[in-house]
């Protein structure tokens, strides 16, 4: 190298972190593969984690290959957000309770994530309630039932979420605000409750 020529700038580091408005997609029982596991493993970390297709290969158990190849449709279909910066502070440990305590939480993050005159409900593939904001008991019991048997009336929309082999639903009587990183809560919260149950 010429003496003059200036030292040559390691390339920086990038993070990737899971992008809120693919949640719906992601978590959703059409998707699979390392695309999806990738996406878990985003949620979970609750912040940007460093672009090391290495590092992640070896976490996943997934050849690099693959690894690259799920950051690309990741990026294609709005699953991933990257920057250049890390992560000012570490992402606060999720707490998950256990019993009856756990669907006071969840029902917590349904209100945060709610918009001003909002109903927003989890219930289980059974048709059973485990969260609501907004409906009445009575109401949220019918409407459970009504999602799982395809009955679910206009307005209210219901999103199917297939986590760690069970199948939740998350329905909304008006749409859902899908940038919202409180949406992205709601599944670390739901991937953590069913992965400590398992």
């Amino acid at each position: 190298m010429p003496a003059n020529a200036a030292p040559a700038t390691p390339p920086s580091q990038r993070y990737v972190s899971a992008a809120a408005q693919g949640m719906l997609h992601w978590l959703s029982p059409q998707t699979d593969g390392v695309a999806r596991a990738f996406y878990h493993h985003l949620v979970l970390a609750g912040q940007p984690v460093a672009l090391d297709v290495e590092a992640l290969a070896t976490q996943l158990g997934q050849p690099p290959k693959a690894i690259a190849k799920a950051l690309f449709t990741l990026l294609r279909e709005n699953g991933l957000h990257v920057s250049d910066h890390a992560p000012a502070v570490a992402a606060p440990s999720l707490h998950v309770s256990k019993q009856g305590a756990g669907l006071a939480e969840l029902a917590h993050d349904l209100a945060a994530l709610a918009q001003t005159g909002q109903s927003l409900m989890l219930s289980t593939e059974d048709g059973l309630c485990i969260a609501c904001i907004g409906w009445n008991t009575y109401e949220s019991d019918v409407m459970a039932v009504r999602v799982v048997r395809g009955g679910l009336s206009s307005p209210a929309e219901s999103w199917p979420l297939r986590l760690h082999g069970r199948t939740l639903y998350l329905s909304a009587s008006s749409p859902l605000q899908r940038n919202s990183p409180l949406l992205l809560q709601l599944a670390r919260r739901l991937l953590a409750c069913l992965s400590s149950v398992e």
